[in-house]
Formats: C-alpha cells, structure tokens, sequence
C-alpha cells in the first residue's frame, strides 16, 4: 500500500473506530492506533491487506490470529478485544500496547543479568501459556515483544501462528496443513528461525524454543548467534554453525545461563527443551539463585566459585525470619487500631515526615538521625494512594522550631511524623509521633530501644505502623514494597546512610567522602544495590564539583550502575545514575533517554530524575519539552533550593533571560546561600549586560562553594567580558597553577579565554576538555557563552565527535 493510502486512513472512521495513526504494516495486515467512539479508549486495529483481501489463504490466516489470541488470557500476551467486519473491511481489536521495542533493550556487550532474567522469565511464561493451548507463535524476534513503561513484557503478533485443536490440556502438536502453509513455504523472520523453518519443513512449539534461544543470545551478549550478508548465507549459518558460548563471549554471565542457552540452539528439535514450561522454569530458578546470593567475583579470566548450599540455605532461613518479623509487626500495628484513636474523616493522603532530631551528646551522629527520615520518606513513598512531601522540602525545617499547623498549611498535608533519635554506644533509643493535624490529634506514638543492628527492623516496624494508622490499607505487593530491605547487614547500612548524608551536601570533599562510604558498605555487602548505586551517582558528579577528572572517575560510576542493576533492575536510582552517566560522558542520548524514562517509570516522584531528563530534553533540541520536565520536577519539590536553581539554567539554555532571572531571584528568598543559584544567576546577568551584579553573584558563589573551579571559570568569564581583562588573567594564572595540586576542569580554563576573545586557545582548550570529557562540556551547544566559536570548523567537528550537530 502506498504512503498516501496509509495517510489516507488517517482521520477516517471504520465502523465505531477512529483512526488516529499508522503504527506498522507487515505481511498479515495494518496496524493502527484506534479511539473505539463508544467506550471512549485507545485500542490498536489490525487490518487485511485491501491488495490481499481477496486470498483466501490470507483471509483464514488473519482469522485465525484472532482466534489464537483470543484463546489466550495472560498478562504477557496482547489482549484481543473483538473481531470485527465493517462495510467489508476485516479486523480485530487489540490492547494498545505503549513502550517499546525489545530490540531496544539489546545494548552491545549484552545486559545485566539480573535485567536478562527480567525479560527472559515472563517471556517464557507467555510463550508456555500458548504452547498449552496448542499454539506456535513461529515469528519470535524483538519486534513482536514490546517491554511497557512499568517493564512488563508482551508477546504480540500471533499472525503467523499455528493453532491446533485447542484443550485445557495440551495435545501433541502436529504439522499444519499444507493448505494453509503450503510444504515447503517459509514463515518467519529469518535471524530468528528454527532450523526446520529455515528448510521450509513443518514446525511445531519446538521452534519457537530455538527462537527464545535467539533472543536469549542477543540480550546476553549484544549479538546475534547466526550472522550471514545475505539471507541465503544467514540461513546457511542457521543450518550449520555453532555460536559461541555466551560465557565466552561475557565471562563474567553465570555457566547455567549458557547452558540454558545452548540447549534452546540445539540443531535438531529433539534436543532442545521439549517444553517451554520447562525452559521457564530453569530460567527462573536461575534468577532466584542469582537474586539469593553475592554476585560472581571476578578474578582475571576466573570466576570464583558459587557460594555453597549453605550460604543459600541461610538466606532462605533468614528470609523467613524476616517474614515472620514483619508478620508480627503488622500484628502490633493492626492492634493499635483498637487503642489509639482513628480519624473521622477517612484514609489520610498526605504527609510530611519532619527531619528526625539528632537528640544525643555527639554532632557526628547527624547522619543518623538524617537517614532515618530519609529512609522513612521513601519507603512510605511507594504507597501510590499518600503523597509524601520530597526530602529537599521537609529538611528546610531542620533545626528549627516545629509548629505543626503552620507547616501542613506550607507544605499542604494532614498529617506529620517525628522523630528523636538517641544513640549510646550499640543501643538506639527511636521515639516517634504520628500527629493528624486537622483533627489536632495524636494518631500514634512509641519509644523503641533496640540494639543498632536492629535498625533495619525498627523502621520496617514505623512504616508499618504509620501506614496502618493512616487507614492506607496496601495491598500484599505495596506491603512488600513498603518493608523492601536491600541489605540484610547493620553495618553495611550505616556506611550506606553516612555515604548519603555525604552525598546530599555536593561538594568536592564530601562527594569523595561519600564514595568512600558506600565502598565500604559494598565491601560489607556486595550485594546492596542501594550501595552500588549511590557509589554510582557519587562518582557521576566528580565532575559537576571538581571532585577528580570525570576520565577517571566516570567508569566507576558505569560499573557501579552496572552492578546496582545487575543486582535489582527495578532499582529507579540506579537507571537515573546511568543515564546521567550515558548523557554526560559516552554521549550516548538515545541511551540516556531510555534511562532516565526508566527511572521515571519506577518512580514517579523521582525528582532528581525528571531534572536530568529536563538536561537531555534541552541539549538536543527539546527546550520547551525541557521546561515542562523541570516543571515537573517543581511541582513535586516546590521548595527544593535545586530544583529552583536548575529551572533558571533551564530558561538561561533557553535564553529567556528575563524570565530565568526572576526565576533565581525567587529561588535566593527560598534559600539565600545556595551555590548554584548565584551561578547561574551570574550566568544571566552577564547576557542582560549587567556586568556588575554579574561579578557580584559570581564572587558570592566563588566565595560559598570555596572556589571551585566551575565558580573560578565563570567569574573569570564575566571579568573578561566586561572589560577587565587584567583581573581574568590573573584567574587563567591561577586555574593552571592549581590544576598542578588539584582537579581544574579544563572547560573553566577555555571559558576564561572565550571571554577574553581567544578563539584558537578556547578551541585548544575546549579540546583538552573533550579527552578530559569535561562534564560541563556536555552544555556547550546550549551555552551562549561559547557564542564566538560556533563558526568555526574545528567547533563544528567536536559536536560531530560528542555525537551532536549545532
């Protein structure tokens, strides 16, 4: 069908249907995305061919994929809605199925395996589920499997698939009939087919085993198992070749993963797993030994050996104890509903958890008292159903005198959570208050004194209580989520709050103090995500505050973002740190926008996410759409000092000076000794011409954050456009003497000579900050500051490099 035929549809209306847009055409039909006028939803519609209607092969083809799918009913497999014929036009309707393509999950060098197994379960359950109804999808390959924004996998397009007699039980499936098929013809895709399908002979479930194996190869290892220029030599391959084993190709992968693999590419049918359901259940039992102990250590070209049955048995023991302290926990809480009073008004939907008060003798235990309530603030934001005021908002209150009325006004909630928090020596002393503030009533309160290995415990045990007395009522999987621990150790969970106690105060001491913390809770516990990602997003930024050469602190950050998803691939701050690691350093944008899209799906209310997904929205070309992100981000964090200072860089990269600096003024009433705020509030004065109150934010944010370089580098900028030249200088002197002891970003070194006017040193600089990979230079497209390079060849070739073009 012509591209006119295909627009032509558009906007047109096929029995209660509207058509809204072309989704895809291949050999069994047109697919569109359809409003149904009558139920007022979304759905997709599938079409006969008008060139093919007339076939009668074609035409019993197309109705029996309706009948498959609509035999089918599991959540991995597109939901068919009804068969339909309007004015002679045959067609079914599907669930619409947003997302995306597996084959964009299919990275070089193949996945993680944790994120492998996440694909690969479901995928084989919902080819099982067909399988015993009798039917053989026969086309598997990345363009059939969708992975939806809250991950979940779906099996679509059974136009090719050979349906059977169907029964509850499974019949032994037996060769389609040659009327429809015709001996000899071949039905597939050919990187994915089957041996059989290759040679044109009758297939059964079998061969969609060998074409999950297909799957499973290229999700490992980033490549496809049989290769080939032509389709006649790729089918050759098909027929002939033995791939390599994966763990050849990824050591690091487990030996039972390649064994799994292998056998769904055995040649001949027999060999393979002759059901489905049995391939899903290794790979599952797979992933839960994977997920029940430490990852595999790497050793040169050896893997240590897997922990023995001991190790796991512990595990599993501990882990019904744990179910058990949880059990007896919701037990306490339910028990408080019977001696404490409830709110007449219903379920409460809002809350404030107000920084925990550091009530002991030592001013080192802040971390403490800070990870707590942090701690309790996102655990209690998995519940859907309660809005949980944002960190960044509640911690303006620290330290200050708490009136409770006046705070649920500010921050718009009913009811708020206290703590003091005491520690002497290895004993903990927790006392908490649940106050509804609209009925000026105490919904729950206890002192806990506990041992601090039981501090995991202890606030399992508040969360529970504090949801039970909210009346929230989660169900079995948001309970689960709610008392989701990532580490089983105390000791690795206070290097893990004093690492983030660290890493929330963002500057170039503390960051690196930060990444020594989480290294050491790994080296506690190297399976804890949290760890892992936390060392990631420490080591991301190095760069943004002149904590060390983002050359050499940036693949720590990939590896450690690497493990925390191999470890837990529904972990949002380990995708968000990736993405801000793809975005910054490889340049890799499609990348860095399936990750931070990643993030955002597993957690809305990611703040921090939707601020870097606001940056890559900006570099390439989306600013309006970048604003609406930072919008976002604003409405969840209104009085959040850097979510108000990233929307004026925002305005400022979109050169809507005016309004970026009303923006920053506002911002410095919230909070007037923030760094950034200052920076960039500098940044905009310089391109409204006034150069005074430029230097002036400059100096002050020179002076808070101790002269970082990014400071020195601007400040140095604006002195030079506004005519003193001497006094830029003598910051480029200064810049280069220091970068002898410490980390000078050689990007603040090329701004001071865009300044001065030095086109061939700013370009010989801004060079040295792309083999640094110079975080900061990641802007440079969106900085009017490099304003006087943009003619130039040699600027125009590094955005070429750095995967841009201007």
């Amino acid at each position: 069908m012509s591209a006119e035929r295909h627009h032509s549809r558009i906007g047109s209306q096929i029995g209660g249907y509207r058509i809204d847009a072309l989704l895809g055409r291949g050999g069994m039909g047109e697919v569109y995305r359809a409003h149904d006028l009558k139920l007022k939803r979304d759905v997709a519609i599938k079409l006969l061919p008008q060139d093919t209607a007339a076939d009668p092969e074609r035409h019993a083809r197309f109705e029996r994929e309706a009948q498959a799918i609509a035999a089918l009913n599991h959540p991995n497999i597109v939901i068919i809605h009804s068969v339909e014929d309007a004015d002679g036009v045959l067609f079914l309707t599907m669930e619409l199925v947003e997302g995306h393509p597996l084959d964009a999950e299919i990275v070089a060098d193949g996945l993680p395996l944790a994120r492998i197994l996440a694909l690969a379960v479901p995928l084989a359950d919902a080819v099982s589920a067909a399988h015993q109804k009798g039917i053989t999808h026969r086309d598997l390959k990345p363009a059939n499997v969708m992975v939806t924004p809250d991950g979940r996998v779906k099996v679509l397009d059974f136009g090719v698939a050979k349906l059977v007699e169907a029964s509850d039980v499974a019949p032994d499936v037996t060769a389609l009939p040659t009327v429809l098929t015709g001996e000899g013809r071949i039905v597939g895709t050919a990187a994915y087919m089957s041996p059989e399908q290759a040679e044109g002979k009758p297939v059964d479930h079998r061969s969609d085993i060998f074409s999950l194996g297909v799957l499973l190869y290229e999700l490992a290892t980033g490549e496809r198992p049989f290769t080939g220029d032509t389709q006649l030599s790729l089918l050759s391959s098909i027929l002939r070749d033995t791939p390599r084993a994966v763990t050849d190709l990824r050591p690091t992968l487990p030996r039972d993963l390649a064994r799994i693999i292998k056998r769904c590419l055995a040649k001949d049918p027999e060999y393979r797993y002759q059901s489905a359901k049995d391939l899903r259940n290794e790979l599952r039992e797979l992933r839960d030994e994977s997920e029940s102990h430490e990852p595999d250590e790497v050793k040169g070209d050896q893997i240590a050996a897997a922990p023995p049955v001991k190790f796991r048995t512990w595990r599993k023991a501990n882990l019904i104890a744990t179910g058990l302290v949880a059990l007896v926990a919701a037990s306490v809480a339910g028990a408080w509903l019977w001696f404490t009073p409830t709110s007449a008004h219903g379920p409460i939907d809002s809350l404030a958890i107000l920084p925990f008060v550091n009530a002991g003798a030592d001013p080192d235990a802040d971390y403490l008292s800070d990870g707590i309530t942090e701690n309790l603030i996102n655990s209690l934001s998995q519940l859907p159903q309660l809005r949980v005021v944002p960190r960044s908002t509640v911690f303006r209150y620290k330290g200050r005198d708490l009136d409770f009325k006046k705070i649920a006004a500010e921050l718009s909630v009913r009811a708020v959570l206290t703590g003091r928090v005491v520690q002497r020596g290895d004993t903990l002393n927790i006392q908490t208050d649940l106050v509804d503030v609209t009925e000026d009533a105490q919904l729950w309160g206890r002192q806990y004194s506990r041992a601090f290995a039981d501090l995991i415990p202890v606030q399992e045990e508040i969360v529970t209580a504090v949801s039970s007395r909210l009346r929230l009522q989660p169900n079995a999987d948001e309970q689960k989520r709610l008392t989701k621990r990532y580490t089983e150790n105390p000791a690795a969970h206070q290097l893990y709050l004093k690492g983030q106690f660290s890493w929330a105060r963002r500057t170039a001491e503390r960051l690196q103090r930060a990444a020594e913390y989480f290294q050491q809770a790994i080296k506690q516990d190297p399976g804890y995500a949290l760890a892992w990602a936390g060392l990631a997003d420490a080591h991301a930024i190095y760069g943004f505050y002149g904590a060390g050469s983002p050359r050499e602190a940036v693949p720590t950050a990939k590896e450690a973002a690497f493990r925390a998803l191999d470890i837990d691939d529904t972990l949002a701050e380990a995708h968000s740190a990736m993405g801000f690691v793809k975005f910054t350093f490889d340049w890799d944008w499609s990348a860095a926008a399936y990750e931070f899209k990643r993030a955002i799906a597993l957690n809305p209310r990611d703040g921090l996410a939707l601020q870097r997904y606001a940056m890559y929205l900006q570099l390439t070309g989306r600013p309006d759409d970048a604003l609406e992100q930072g919008k976002r981000a604003l409405e969840l964090e209104p009085l959040s000092s850097n979510h108000n200072a990233q929307m004026g860089r925002l305005l400022y990269q979109a050169r809507r000076y005016d309004q970026a600096a009303r923006q920053l003024q506002e911002s410095l009433e919230l909070d007037p000794n923030y760094v950034q705020t200052y920076l960039y509030l500098g940044w905009v004065y310089e391109q409204l011409g006034k150069y005074e109150e430029a230097i002036a934010a400059l100096q002050k944010a020179f002076d808070l954050s101790g002269g970082e370089s990014e400071t020195s580098g601007a400040l140095g900028h604006a002195y030079a456009v506004s005519g003193k030249r001497r006094e830029a200088e003598a910051f480029l002197v200064t810049l280069k003497e220091r970068s002898k002891q410490h980390y000078i970003a050689p990007f603040d070194v090329a701004l001071v000579y865009a300044g001065l006017g030095s086109k061939s040193s700013t370009l010989e600089w801004l060079e040295k900050a792309y083999d640094d990979r110079s975080t900061w230079l990641t802007w440079i497209k969106v900085d009017p500051r490099f304003d006087i390079v943009r003619d130039d060849p040699r600027y125009r070739d590094l955005l070429r490099r750095m995967n841009l073009s201007e």
